[in-house]
């Protein structure tokens, strides 16, 4: 299979410079227009630092 195009799109929806949200996009052609996908696996890893202590009560969620 050729490589998957992904794209990301960062989110700040209260406007404070501070980002709340990304959408990550992945799109893949399939080699042949009648294989029919019976199943993928994605695996997304997420590298991130804070910058000063808080209070973070911390919820994830991946949609596929």
């Amino acid at each position: 299979m050729a490589p998957p195009d992904i794209q990301t799109i960062s989110l700040d929806h209260d406007r404070d410079g501070v980002l709340d949200q990304y959408n990550i996009t992945l799109r893949y052609k399939k080699p042949k227009k009648s294989l029919k996908m019976q199943q993928m696996n994605v695996i997304l890893a997420f590298d991130y630092q804070l910058q000063d202590m808080i209070n973070l009560k911390m919820e994830g969620l991946v949609v596929m």
